[in-house]
């Protein structure tokens, strides 16, 4: 699947035909009226907002969404692929307009994604722009980016909430009320689409390094890694 995208010279020099009321008109800020521009640290608002806004009544966002299967299989998304050459002219026809439709989600997708990664991803933008990559590519590598960059945020959040206890002092509810707040920052902070497998392995990171001293060496030596994964904790401690 590749998506062909316009150098950045053709754009510029469309704008430059154009009357000042016209070049007005097509500058695409306007479109993302209320869209977060993206920071370290509104990953998990940006994310939601994107794809809200992707979804809307064409359902552009199937080009940077996985699909699951009833086997419980995830797949990228695949571009559609043209019928074969004994197929009827109706067929053929259909074909060509879901492909169609499919470049034109990946246009405004894509246009999206490069309005609002601000500029955090400005290089990675143009890369993807020069190697016509799908646009799925360029939004798992952001994505990427920033599940990385928010590992150790969701580790202190997680020790925050492995870590309450009911003083003598607080209501049971004010308790509760604790833990409720505790995990909606964990929430707030683990991105959308992950799987059950990966859900297991990331408590398990942090019940095994909840449970160490606070003052344990290891453990302080971990929990600064921003990509840690519970085999580099174990091996680390192999």
């Amino acid at each position: 699947m590749s998506l062909s995208l316009p150098a950045t010279t053709n754009i510029t020099s469309a704008f430059a035909t154009m009357s000042d009321d016209s070049v007005t008109a097509a500058i695409p800020h306007a479109i993302y009226t209320g869209l977060p521009v993206l920071m370290e640290e509104n990953f998990a608002d940006w994310d939601l907002q994107i794809i809200a806004h992707l979804t809307g009544t064409h359902n552009h966002v199937c080009v940077i969404m996985q699909t699951g299967q009833s086997d419980g299989i995830i797949i990228n998304p695949m571009k559609p692929s043209p019928v074969d050459v004994a197929a009827t002219a109706n067929e053929k026809w259909v074909a060509k307009d879901v492909i169609a439709s499919w470049e034109r989600s990946e246009w405004v997708a894509f246009g999206c994604i490069m309005a609002m990664v601000g500029p955090l991803h400005c290089e990675l933008v143009l890369k993807h722009q020069k190697d016509c990559s799908p646009v799925y590519d360029l939004c798992a590598e952001v994505c990427g980016h920033h599940q990385q960059n928010d590992a150790s945020q969701r580790h202190k959040a997680w020790f925050c909430f492995l870590g309450i206890h009911k003083s003598t002092d607080k209501s049971y509810m004010s308790y509760y009320c604790h833990i409720e707040v505790a995990y909606s920052q964990i929430d707030h902070l683990t991105l959308a689409g992950q799987t059950a497998d990966q859900k297991a392995k990331e408590l398990k990171l942090f019940a095994l390094l909840g449970s160490l001293p606070q003052d344990d060496t290891l453990c302080l030596s971990l929990i600064t890694q921003g990509g840690l994964a519970l085999m580099d904790a174990v091996a680390t401690m192999l």
